[in-house]
């Protein structure tokens, strides 16, 4: 690893004007209890017990510039920040509980989307990259796909699961939901669709949900393989950012005409009509536990959940604008806030 990764992984790092006195080194994003500095070395289980209050905001990191993709694998959240270049894309991990980040990987393209295993961690870039979870070297572990970098990621199992622009990539081309195993590196088509996708979900039996886009609308359809699209719900115009399936129904954000909708009928080329669960403004990620969705509302800064079983959704956390990617665990809510460059935690109840 390069000494620039390296100094971020310093227990101790001696900082002026939030600039690294080290020759060489990047600045690390700072670690912090709500945006205090906190102390080097401090132990993560005291930390852990400071926000059992109801209620309150703990900031995990602060200081970043861009912050977009957020994972949660572990102990640990696996986070990007964007810097100012197109090749200054960094990503980072950091204890659930706190403390100082370790940056994993530098000199990254856009960095928008990230999927982790036990041992890696996977995003787009000029194919599929990967670097170990405690960092180490970058490499490419599909170099022949075409992804746009803001196409999802999904693992499951020993395989990594993404979509595959074919010609031009454009929105009048198609695509195909290809799994990789990630132990030889082999991969095989899934299924095919119409239409550029970049945001999909498992469902039940090997099926999947995908975000079918074309020119002037996006339709949610099933693929599974050797069969053809079939719709779960009519065309719409905007664009999805985020899905989820809870076991029952089907949860997707579109972020330009501000709802989120939700489909329960999932029998293929029914195409239900969506039940609207919340009309937000750029709600633009979404998360689910056993018992609520949760999303993250980008423009009016909060965080709603609703019941999986039905029932009107609540706002659960107000922040400030720039409410990003969330992740939940059994007990914290978990998200990124582009308009301060933090990533937080509350509990949930």
């Amino acid at each position: 690893m390069p000494f620039r990764s390296r100094c971020a992984r310093l227990l101790i790092t001696v900082v002026i004007a939030n600039t690294c006195v080290v020759a060489g080194c990047s600045t690390p994003p700072f670690a912090g209890h709500d945006g205090g500095a906190q102390d080097p070395g401090r132990d993560a289980t005291a930390d852990a017990a400071e926000d059992n209050v109801p209620g309150e905001i703990r900031v995990l990191v602060h200081g970043l510039v861009a912050p977009v993709a957020l994972a949660l694998f572990g102990d640990h959240l696996y986070f990007t920040d964007d810097q100012s270049g197109s090749l200054d894309g960094r990503i980072w991990r950091v204890s659930k509980a706190g403390g100082t980040p370790e940056l994993l990987a530098d000199g990254q393209n856009h960095v928008w989307r990230l999927a982790v295993d036990g041992t890696h961690v996977y995003w787009p870039a000029d194919g599929v990259r990967r670097v170990g979870v405690s960092g180490g070297q970058v490499e490419v572990v599909d170099a022949s796909v075409q992804l746009n970098w803001h196409s999802q990621l999904q693992m499951r199992g020993d395989k990594l699961f993404y979509l595959h622009l074919t010609n031009d990539g454009t929105q009048a081309s198609g695509g195909q939901l290809v799994g990789l195993n990630v132990e030889d590196l082999s991969k095989h088509a899934v299924a095919s669709t119409r239409g550029a996708a970049h945001v999909f979900a498992p469902l039940a039996d090997g099926q999947w949900a995908v975000a079918e886009e074309s020119s002037s609308h996006v339709q949610v359809v099933q693929v599974a393989t050797d069969e053809a699209p079939k719709p779960l719900a009519p065309k719409e115009e905007g664009q999805i950012q985020d899905m989820v399936f809870d076991g029952r129904c089907l949860w997707w954000t579109n972020d330009v005409a501000s709802r989120v909708n939700r489909v329960c009928d999932l029998r293929p080329g029914i195409a239900s009509t969506p039940e609207l669960v919340l009309a937000a403004p750029r709600v633009v990620g979404l998360a689910a536990d056993e018992r609520h969705v949760y999303g993250a509302a980008y423009d009016d800064g909060f965080i709603w959940r609703a019941p999986i079983a039905g029932g009107a959704a609540e706002v659960l956390i107000r922040d400030t604008q720039g409410v990003n990617r969330l992740r939940v665990d059994e007990r914290h809510v978990y998200w990124i806030n582009q308009g301060d460059g933090t990533i937080k935690r509350r509990l949930k109840d």
